[in-house]
């Protein structure tokens, strides 16, 4: 039996009649033979001629025919996808400026975000330890402009350890 799809409703030829794709389905195409299911980053909850709707900013969905928006899964505390909607992939999460990544070997899903300790604060609000455990500095490139004494980084956690001259602990 021939079907097509028509505005998103399959019809079958001898039963001369229109169903809408099913919730996880679309029609990517005006007419065709049958719903496909929504793509990785999208999800649709209720069947009818709608597209599958894109995952909200902050959130990834590597799964396939998605059925509902409980599929996109949020990225960890302190972590975004800098505004993209539709994500895939967990890797897709990275801390935010006032964060740092406390485990450089974790990404996406075990992404380990901490917010930045005070006194590692650059003057525009993100953290001088962003980008780099090791080199605290800030966008100006004057590692000095908001940060004080002498710092270290075991297992990810800054530990200030000594304090410039009329500076106390």
């Amino acid at each position: 039996m021939k079907m097509s799809v028509i505005n998103g409703a399959v019809a079958e030829a001898g039963d001369q009649r229109c169903e809408p794709c099913a919730e996880g389905t679309e029609c990517v195409t005006e007419l065709c033979d049958t719903c496909s299911p929504c793509s990785a980053g999208t999800f649709k909850a209720v069947a009818g001629i709608q597209e599958c709707s894109k995952c909200p900013p902050n959130t990834f969905n590597p799964d396939v025919n998605a059925v509902g928006f409980a599929s996109c899964r949020a990225c960890p505390i302190g972590a975004d996808t800098r505004g993209n909607d539709g994500q895939t992939k967990a890797d897709a999460c990275q801390c935010g400026s006032q964060f740092y990544l406390a485990d450089p070997q974790s990404s996406g899903a075990a992404l380990s975000c901490v917010r930045c300790p005070r006194g590692l604060e650059c003057a525009d609000g993100s953290c001088s330890v962003r980008s780099s455990l090791e080199s605290p500095r800030c966008q100006s490139g004057n590692r000095n402009s908001a940060i004080r004494g002498t710092w270290i980084f075991p297992k990810g956690q800054a530990i200030l350890t000594a304090c410039p001259t009329g500076f106390r602990l």
